[in-house]
């Protein structure tokens, strides 16, 4: 049996949410659980469950910010 593991690189971090990350694929990851979290609709709002915390993505757009570039060695 063959193992496969997968490489999520991180664009965008979460100011408050050390978790949580946007990849390059503009997806984002939940380090804690190893799981993609969906894009989710309450009402009339767009957004993502945060720690158990609904925030839109209005909200959500201040609080990130870019990954500076790095260079890692494999």
């Amino acid at each position: 049996m063959k193992d496969l593991s997968f490489l999520h690189i991180s664009k965008w971090l979460i100011k408050g949410y050390p978790d949580y990350y946007f990849t390059v694929d503009k997806r984002l990851f939940n380090c804690k659980t190893n799981r993609f979290s969906k894009n989710t609709v309450r009402r009339y709002s767009s957004g993502y469950n945060l720690n158990g915390k609904f925030i839109t993505r209005k909200n959500i757009t201040p609080l990130i910010y870019k990954i500076e570039n790095r260079s890692v060695s494999l």
